[in-house]
């Protein structure tokens, strides 16, 4: 900003200086004029006599709105103002260049010692839209003269102090407008919260408001050690969209949501939290709009425009629920991510008759299953945790399945799934497995285990392990494994695609996709998102197949005709390494599971076309699963002749792992096959 070079103020004082002492004008020596007109083009590139905080130029106290015009004329200007605050006191610093200039501007904030305090570069001011102006809104905790710097992008890590450490940057003129923001958001910093006090029973706030785009309110809650509180936000408002967080005494973030939605209502623009906090003390929740979720929950500064709109805050203990009514209870899927000991007896009632065979794979040495607490090393675990219920929770809400958090053992005999989440002891080694492929979602109480994976971030650690639960909690619903390729299917992605692309928000899509080879039994393409649908009809009404007259259970019906396929656990690869005790890719062990364990088995069960066919007609409740079974046996009638050929491990039965002979093959396949028959007429004939 600089008017006159040093090099003309010093030539023209040293002249009239001569002609002062001597009375007249004298020319000054060609030598001498020529040495000082030569430095004067160093001194004027060099000349910026307000590019240092002693130099700035001073605004004094911001009462009403300053207003300064100023130009960014070289490479390495910048211009620097001063401003005295008082405790408090905050204000908005914007930069709006006019139409003809080329300025990309870039502010620093700093402090008295040189010390940044905050920056900005393309922030838009409220109700401009983003380009290549800066804004920056920034409440004082401390009384005091504050500076700001002002330079063009590229030129932005100058010394505040020495003028030194200028880089080439944009140039360009611009004005700045300095504003007093009134206190009108006086509950926007953890040190302002509105206190609710302790969480005793539920407490609610009501005729709220973000009533401006930068607008945040802060609550706190005193809580006790291992207490949970629920954080539910009702928007009063059309078209509001609410987003909260939740932060500790010191104002480290602990958990966030955006549209997660409460238990028991459809996903929208409103905001949920459940947190379970370790410690006791203070806690703070922030409100604000959508958009405006990365302000600084103790200085309030880093606020940008968001969505204003009123609201209701309810917040209440969190306890886990009663299970549901008998009847309802498979539409609940339940998740414990704080540890359990499974021990031996509770394994084997869960089991009962609908997955018994997995239950010596899980506990081979008798001494039952202890899951560890999920994640339990890490700080940010809860932050996971409930972001992983939110994103479940909005994957399961089309089929009218409630997601639950529950800190027992399995919810038993209401068709519901239980997910235990943690490092286990599994005697298989596996670091994520279901019981069963449940086909018709009919076991009477189902389990899966889901390990710990480390992806980095909150984030990107709560997404991945969403996938996870989801496509376990799949095979308990009926699902098996599809060659879904890179769509977000949560029955394929880590399938079909290498670990890099594992961190993928997936869902049942509607969409047919390709049997995974051995993985379905040979019941080819399956279309989970419709599958889902047909076991959790969208009215709540019983599955259609159902019949409830039938002395026979669709499972007892399964096991004839498959001869107990589907009993082994299915599980999802993991990569060498990445996951911790022993992790590994399971991708060839479940193969062995699925297609040695079970080919002749359902050869066996399932002879003829003609007799599938035939039972489909006579028992129509349970067509499904005998048609399924009727596409895949032209075949294996041929069993005998096919299989002359094959090796003895690939005749090995699922159950007990007896080699089956050449020689021995067709008797025992008649002899099976007429046991089947005749317990399947026997069901058939108390039907009448």
């Amino acid at each position: 900003m600089a008017t006159m070079s040093l090099g003309r103020m010093l030539l023209g004082r040293l002249m009239g200086h001569q002609a002062s002492r001597r009375g007249q004008r004298r020319p000054a020596p060609i030598a001498a004029l020529s040495h000082t007109e030569n430095l004067e083009p160093r001194l004027l590139m060099t000349a910026d006599p307000d590019d240092q905080i002693r130099d700035a130029i001073n605004l004094g106290t911001i009462t009403t709105p300053v207003t300064r015009n100023g130009s960014v004329n070289v490479a390495i200007d910048v211009d620097i103002y001063r401003v005295d605050v008082t405790a408090g006191q905050r204000l908005s610093f914007d930069i709006d260049r006019p139409t003809t200039s080329r300025l990309d501007s870039y502010i620093r904030l700093f402090n008295s010692t040189g010390q940044q305090l905050a920056l900005s570069d393309d922030a838009a001011a409220p109700g401009e839209v983003r380009g290549l102006d800066s804004y920056l809104e920034f409440t004082f905790a401390t009384a005091g003269s504050y500076y700001l710097g002002v330079s063009g992008f590229g030129n932005r890590n100058y010394n505040a102090v020495t003028g030194l450490g200028d880089t080439n940057g944009r140039t360009g003129n611009y004005g700045l407008v300095v504003t007093n923001i009134p206190p009108s958001d006086a509950d926007d910093q953890i040190s302002e919260a509105i206190n609710l006090g302790a969480i005793s029973g539920t407490v609610t706030r009501t005729g709220l408001s973000i009533d401006g785009g930068t607008d945040v309110d802060m609550f706190r809650v005193t809580v006790t050690a291992g207490q949970t509180v629920r954080f539910d936000i009702d928007n009063s408002s059309q078209g509001f969209d609410s987003y909260i967080r939740l932060f500790n005494a010191s104002g480290t973030e602990l958990a966030r949501n955006d549209d997660g939605p409460t238990p028991g209502e459809s996903a929208s623009m409103e905001s949920y939290l459940q947190f379970t906090f370790a410690t006791a003390g203070n806690y703070s929740l922030g409100v604000s709009g959508f958009r405006n979720s990365e302000y600084n929950a103790v200085s309030g500064a880093g606020d940008v425009a968001g969505s204003t709109g009123q609201y209701t805050l309810e917040v209440s203990p969190g306890t886990v629920d009663p299970p549901p009514p008998p009847g309802t209870g498979n539409r609940v899927l339940y998740l414990n991510f704080d540890g359990y000991n499974i021990t031996r007896t509770e394994l084997v009632r869960w089991a009962g008759s609908d997955w018994s065979g997995s239950v010596n794979d899980f506990d081979a040495d008798q001494n039952g299953v202890n899951v560890q607490a999920f994640l339990g090393s890490r700080a940010d675990r809860e932050q996971i945790i409930s972001q992983m219920l939110t994103m479940i929770q909005t994957d399961l809400n089309p089929f009218g399945i409630r997601v639950m958090r529950t800190t027992s053992g399995a919810v038993e005999n209401q068709g519901a799934t239980t997910l235990f989440l943690g490092r286990s002891t599994l005697s298989n080694g596996l670091v994520h497995v279901a019981d069963d492929i449940d086909f018709g979602n009919n076991n009477r109480t189902d389990i899966a285990f889901v390990g710990d994976e480390n992806w980095g971030t909150a984030s990107n650690t709560a997404i991945a392990m969403s996938d996870v639960a989801l496509h376990e909690a799949g095979h308990t619903f009926g699902l098996y494994h599809v060659q879904s390729g890179s769509a977000a299917e949560s029955m394929g992605l880590r399938y079909n695609t290498p670990q890099s692309q594992w961190v993928t928000d997936t869902r049942f899509v509607d969409q047919a996709f390709n049997e995974l080879p051995g993985h379905g039994g040979g019941r080819g393409p399956q279309n989970a998102f419709q599958t889902m649908l047909r076991a959790f009809p969208v009215n709540g009404s019983t599955p259609a197949g159902s019949n409830g007259a039938n002395p026979l259970t669709a499972q007892e019906v399964r096991n004839i005709l498959l001869a107990g396929y589907g009993e082994g656990p299915h599980n999802l690869p993991i990569q060498d390494g990445f996951a911790p005790d022993g992790a590994y890719d399971d991708h060839d062990h479940d193969h062995e599971h699925h297609v040695e364990g079970t080919e002749l088995s359902e050869a066996i069960a399932v002879a003829t076309r003609l007799d599938a066919t035939r039972l489909s007609t006579e028992i129509g409740s349970y067509s499904d699963v005998l048609v399924a079974t009727a596409n895949q046996t032209e075949r294996l009638t041929q069993i005998g002749s096919s299989q002359a050929g094959e090796s003895s491990t690939q005749l090995n039965t699922h159950d007990d792992d007896d080699q089956v002979t050449l020689s021995n093959h067709a008797e025992f396949a008649n002899q099976f096959h007429s046991a089947a028959w005749g317990s399947l007429m026997e069901g058939l004939q108390s039907l009448a």
